[in-house]
């Protein structure tokens, strides 16, 4: 079993990889004009709440106190804000681009976290973790093919 500061640590990271990531799909939802965009980017923000929700229970039941807030150095926010300053157009293409970015550093963090702490997760965690990997990785995808098909297009 793992060591709970090592648990907590995990925790943590998931909990700030899908704060900064439900916050990269706000602001992404905000930059773009595109209806499908904006419906898509809500789901996924939504995903990302339901995952940090899910493992913040699991801290509590844990009796562990997981970090709170979103990091302004998180990966997903550090994509727009240099996205911004870059003077890009925020059109379809690039909004997708910038959104893989974050979407590969959040399938990374997840791999990491199940590739390290697999074996020393209890089943019930370790099947929590790897369903909201597969959640995540499913989106990367999607965001994938509508950049790769966007891209063909143009």
């Amino acid at each position: 079993m793992i060591k709970p500061e090592k648990l907590v640590s995990l925790f943590n990271t998931l909990i700030e990889i899908n704060s900064d990531r439900a916050e990269g799909y706000k602001i992404a939802a905000a930059e773009t004009s595109e209806p499908d965009l904006k419906i898509l980017f809500s789901q996924f923000q939504q995903t990302s709440l339901h995952c940090k929700t899910q493992i913040v229970a699991e801290m509590h039941r844990l009796r562990r106190i997981p970090i709170h807030g979103v990091k302004v150095s998180g990966n997903f926010y550090k994509i727009w804000a240099e996205f911004k300053e870059s003077g890009e157009t925020m059109n379809r293409v690039a909004i997708l681009a910038a959104c893989l970015k974050g979407e590969d550093y959040a399938n990374s963090v997840y791999q990491r976290a199940l590739e390290s702490r697999n074996d020393q997760l209890s089943p019930d965690n370790q099947a929590m973790v790897y369903a909201q990997y597969e959640q995540i990785k499913a989106e990367f995808e999607e965001v994938r093919i509508l950049l790769d098909q966007t891209e063909e297009q143009s």
